[in-house]
């Protein structure tokens, strides 16, 4: 049982609020749903409504996961806010909505933000010119792995026989392909089978990109 408290609220697509401990940290921005990109649900929480953000993290730069321009109204400061993402391109985008403490965090690497947390990116993939982070968190007890495009676990597998065993996995269940051809991520069954594989979880949260919005306490 851990003493740390975590709760995960689905905004929309891959946009989560995730709390634990003291932190608020908000995945892959996307407020302005246009749903000419197949999207087909509302956004739970409008940008003004967000607590104050301790981290916001970026898994990679399409439209659907990353949309910076959508958090003009957010009400807190934003130069408190640290910023990780996984190209140029995406820090460009967040430093011009007006967030200016951002990091390209490439693969492997780990850094200390605020008390307690810690947040690492690791290995996705590459696809056309896109490269794409997975997450893992650390607070106090609580560790959190956030891949929503995940393609496979196994760099998340050789993470935890460094750092320690992951609690959470937020993964994608929906095997997108791109143009019918090439696989983007996982599969439902996948993920789920994931669970008995070499990762040491205690609880996989696995939103689809058309469910309704959810709110989960671990």
């Amino acid at each position: 049982m851990h003493s740390t408290p975590l709760t995960f609220t689905r905004v929309i697509n891959a946009c989560v609020l995730i709390e634990v401990g003291e932190h608020s940290i908000l995945t892959d921005p996307f407020f302005q749903n246009w749903r000419i990109i197949g999207i087909k649900e509302d956004v739970a929480i409008a940008p003004r409504e967000l607590p104050r953000l301790t981290a916001i993290i970026g898994c990679h730069a399409f439209i659907d996961h990353w949309q910076m321009a959508g958090l003009a109204d957010y009400p807190h400061n934003k130069a408190d806010v640290q910023v990780f993402v996984a190209m140029n391109s995406m820090a460009r985008s967040a430093r011009k909505a007006g967030f200016r403490n951002v990091e390209v965090l490439n693969w492997g690497e780990c850094r200390a933000v605020g008390e307690e947390l810690s947040i690492e990116a690791v290995q996705a993939q590459r696809m056309l010119f896109w490269t794409v982070n997975n997450y893992v968190l650390r607070c106090g007890d609580v560790s959190v792995f956030f891949g929503r495009e995940a393609l496979d676990l196994k760099p998340l597998a050789e993470s935890q026989t460094i750092r320690g065993p992951i609690d959470v996995a937020a993964l994608p269940v929906n095997a997108v392909h791109l143009f019918g051809l090439y696989k983007l991520v996982m599969s439902g069954g996948e993920a789920a089978h994931a669970a008995s594989a070499p990762l040491t979880c205690s609880s996989f949260t696995m939103p689809h990109p058309n469910s309704s919005a959810m709110a989960i306490t671990v």
